[in-house]
């Protein structure tokens, strides 16, 4: 596991790199503007500081930031690079500034909306009194109360990062660096926890937008096969569809192989075209005398309704065995989600089909998937 990430963020000139170079005891770091994101270790805390271009007001520069940081950290949410991860944010504030734009604060949400549940933790830089402080402190609580579902913000630390001359006689030394250190440590676990959470969410959302583009083609494939002028129960041509579709979001959640995964996808193949799944959707759309609707037409949508709600229920099911909620071997449960949690589900859609064919008018095979698409898949 590498070290973790801290990154500073913050508007232009709001002093992040002298931040970062007070922390680090160094003074090797060049103040100017900077322009890409870049990395600092230390070996003493064992972090990485993680510097990154300024927040601008401008519209031409705005999203310049935030592209910078969804850059850099690309790699930690898609691929699970924990070097190139956020584990706590430092969002940095002129404390010698009259007000907290909120539109920084936005541009704070966006360059850190995958990682919106790591701690945020707001240096007030250049903060040279106590009474600065008390205005900084309110000013920010005020500013944040408005992005509480989007920003976890733990802590509020005013910090003056190198001393400030005020006359000869007077010099403001450094103060709050200790404080700002002893929280960041503090809230590190609670870091590390919520970016694994992340990282892991992306990963099942991006399984999800996998196992969806195999049920709306198979569902595609079933409609144009079922398009035919027999009698719907007796066409098995599906199976073998289905086992596919089956095996394929099966695959996507890393579950293949072995007698256990061969004995599950055969169940579901039969809960399919000759099972449960099968009857619910035929006696709820052949059982309606009041459609009038040609047989080829209303077979691809049985047949395509069939395929889209087997694949809708193995994917709930990979899923849950995927993220370790269920054992593969546990046949029971699968049995009862298939006949009466997406059953319920099922009956509820083919209602919903039942009622667009009766209002909708004429129906044609272009409108077979647009129709079982909005019901089994989009809504879910």
């Amino acid at each position: 596991m590498s070290s973790a990430n801290i990154i500073v963020l913050g508007a232009t000139g709001v002093g992040k790199t002298t931040l970062i170079n007070a922390v680090l005891g160094s003074e090797t770091l060049q103040t100017t503007r900077t322009s890409e994101v870049q990395e600092y270790y230390s070996e003493e805390l064992d972090i990485t500081l993680v510097d990154t271009v300024g927040f601008e007001p401008r519209n031409e520069k705005k999203q310049v930031a935030v592209k910078k940081v969804q850059e850099w950290t690309k790699d930690g949410i898609q691929k699970g690079d924990h070097a190139k991860s956020i584990d706590v944010v430092w969002f940095c504030v002129d404390g010698t500034a009259p007000r907290l734009f909120d539109e920084h604060i936005r541009s704070l949400t966006r360059a850190i909306r995958p990682w919106k549940n790591v701690p945020v933790i707001v240096v007030i830089t250049k903060s040279y009194s106590e009474t600065e402080q008390i205005r900084n402190m309110d000013m920010i609580d005020e500013a944040f109360a408005k992005h509480a579902k989007a920003i976890n913000l733990k802590r509020i630390i005013p910090v003056v990062a190198m001393p400030f001359v005020i006359s000869e006689d007077y010099i403001i030394p450094q103060s709050g660096l200790e404080h700002l250190i002893d929280w960041t440590m503090r809230v590190i676990p609670e870091g590390s926890e919520a970016k694994l959470k992340a990282i892991n969410n992306f990963k099942i959302k991006r399984k999800r937008m996998w196992a969806q583009s195999i049920v709306l083609a198979s569902t595609g494939s079933a409609a144009t096969i079922g398009a035919v002028p027999i009698p719907f129960p007796d066409g098995a041509l599906l199976a073998p569809l289905e086992a596919a579709e089956i095996r394929s979001i099966a695959k996507i959640y890393g579950i293949e192989g072995g007698t256990d995964s061969d004995n599950l996808i055969r169940m579901l193949v039969e809960m399919g075209t000759a099972g449960v799944v099968a009857k619910m959707i035929l006696n709820g759309l052949k059982a309606v005398p009041a459609i009038n609707i040609a047989a080829d037409i209303l077979n691809a949508i049985v047949a395509g309704s069939i395929v889209a709600a087997i694949g809708e229920g193995s994917q709930i099911i990979f899923e849950q065995i995927y993220l370790g909620n269920k054992s593969i071997t546990d046949t029971e449960w699968v049995k009862n989600l298939m006949e009466t949690t997406m059953g319920k589900t099922i009956a509820g859609n083919v209602d919903e089909i039942v009622h667009i064919l009766q209002n909708k008018g004429k129906i044609g095979m272009s409108d077979v998937l647009v129709i079982i698409k909005k019901v089994f898949i989009d809504k879910k």
